[in-house]
């Protein structure tokens, strides 16, 4: 049984609730609020009867935090098992062992994960890059089964590894980046047809180029004779060429998280290695990207105080809404982080390619219109200072009106990366703060990046010091932060 909460808590409290129940968790297993009113029975209490009894609860949220601190162990757990409450395991690596003459030797990538609903419990689709995602020679990966310690003949774990290419005259290089899945069927984990976004390189050519697949899993190979399923997606940009007055082509274009028929991306003319303010102009942005027509659909945030955005995530909400997430960043925050990177050079590595890092940032978008609404940036632990830069890369909603993000945040001497939560309010919008549950640190290495949550499940990047630039999926005991999120305001 998971560690937690067990409170008891008295409605005539003149003390700020969330004080109240800092002072008297005693961290017993339940995570149940208790009323203590003349021996009633034990009810569950739900967050907006604090709401109505407590007009302070709207800054609970600090308070929240440090009770789920408060009851968290130590994250030492052992590489298997269950996670005591608020713990993360590590698995890392996490590969394919697929390789090859031109598949980039000691690299690999992970950057997607969903929850497979037609295998067994605990079982995912997971999306990645065997050798280099960033240029030539990466081979296209995709993984079904449980995240564990196991490995078989094709890789790390219990389930089915499969590498592909990219179908397109000159490919000499794919990365996968966000997975769906659409159908059941008789594939790998039971899975029919899925839809997968990424990008791929072309021999000769400078240009990183995104393509849409839409089919079966048995149907990808290491060397494909058909493009069937297949779409490339070349973004355009708000430049005009001045002979032919059309928009000119983006050099970079990325796909990176698709959900509910379409697909969320950025794109730049900026070239170089890991272009860390990659939204830096007037050419660059994000967009909703609609795989029936093949075309993009620009994001509009509006007046919303922020100079660049990306988008890492889409969600396709019961009620046929779309809620995504990514980044939003102004000039002031890029030169603090050109200037982290300028003093910690190794700090780049690992951070995703086309990121603004500087808030993280969920919104709602209309898919047709590129209308942003709802729009909240959040700061890692809520800081209200620049110091600590943050970015969301993905985004899964948990139930009960609670989305969670994988987050990286940064410093001028390192990182810290794990999982936001925010709530839904009755209103539409989103809770001014979050909580953070983060990832422990590894002697072996260091977790740069978490690119992607399902659930209790993350994938990410991993830097073990040796040269090599490797993987990790992780199990975090979640629930904890659920329960608390009900009541972030």
């Amino acid at each position: 049984m998971s560690s937690s909460l067990k409170l008891k808590v008295r409605t005539d409290s003149k003390e700020s609730v969330a004080e109240y129940l800092l002072r008297y968790s005693d961290c017993q297993s339940g995570f149940k609020l208790f009323p203590y009113q003349n021996n009633a029975a034990d009810v569950d209490i739900p967050a907006n009867y604090f709401r109505g009894i407590d007009e302070r609860l709207e800054k609970a949220t600090n308070y929240i935090q440090k009770i789920i601190t408060k009851c968290r162990p130590p994250s030492d757990s052992p590489s298997g098992g269950t996670a005591p409450s608020g713990t993360t395991i590590i698995f890392t690596p996490f590969t394919s062992s697929y390789t090859s003459s031109t598949t980039t030797k000691n690299f690999w990538a992970l950057q997607g994960i969903k929850v497979n609903p037609y295998g067994r419990q605990g079982d995912y689709i997971i999306t990645g890059t065997t050798g280099s995602a960033l240029s030539s020679g990466g081979t296209g990966a995709v993984y079904v089964g449980s995240i564990n310690g196991q490995s078989t003949s094709s890789g790390s774990g219990s389930g089915q590894w499969i590498n592909f290419n990219a179908p397109f005259a000159g490919a000499d290089g794919t990365s996968v980046y966000g997975p769906d899945i659409l159908s059941r069927g008789n594939g790998p984990g039971g899975i029919g047809k899925v839809a997968l976004v990424g990008t791929w390189t072309k021999s000769g050519s400078d240009n990183i180029f995104g393509f849409y697949y839409e089919g079966k899993l048995n149907n990808l190979t290491i060397a494909p004779t058909r493009s069937k399923g297949f779409k490339s997606f070349q973004a355009t940009t708000n430049l005009i060429d001045p002979k032919t007055k059309d928009n000119l082509l983006a050099r970079d274009t990325y796909l990176h998280s698709v959900d509910g028929g379409y697909a969320v991306g950025n794109y730049s003319t900026i070239p170089g290695f890991a272009n860390y303010a990659i939204n830096s102009g007037f050419d660059s942005g994000s967009y909703v990207y609609d795989p029936e027509r093949n075309s993009q659909i620009n994001a509009k945030y509006g007046n919303d105080g922020y100079d660049y955005h990306s988008l890492f995530g889409i969600w396709k909400n019961d009620n046929k809404t779309y809620t995504v997430s990514g980044g939003a960043s102004d000039e002031t925050l890029k030169n603090i982080l050109i200037g982290y990177l300028d003093k910690n050079k190794s700090l780049g590595q690992g951070l995703p390619q086309d990121a603004v890092f500087g808030k993280g940032m969920i919104a709602d978008i209309d898919p047709v219109t590129g209308i942003v609404t709802h729009q909240q940036v959040y700061n890692y632990n809520n800081d209200p200072g620049s110091d600590t830069l943050t970015h969301y890369e993905g985004i899964y909603y948990a139930g009960n009106g609670v989305y969670e993000a994988p987050f990286t945040a940064v410093t001028s001497s390192g990182g810290t990366v794990g999982i936001a939560y925010m709530k839904r309010q009755d209103n539409g919008t989103f809770s001014r703060n979050a909580l953070w549950q983060t990832f422990p640190t590894s002697p072996d290495g260091v977790l740069a990046s978490n690119d992607s949550v399902a659930g209790p499940a993350s994938v990410g990047a991993f830097l073990p010091g040796n040269g090599s630039f490797s993987t990790y999926a992780s199990l975090s005991e979640t629930q904890t932060y659920l329960n608390a999120a009900q009541f972030l305001l």
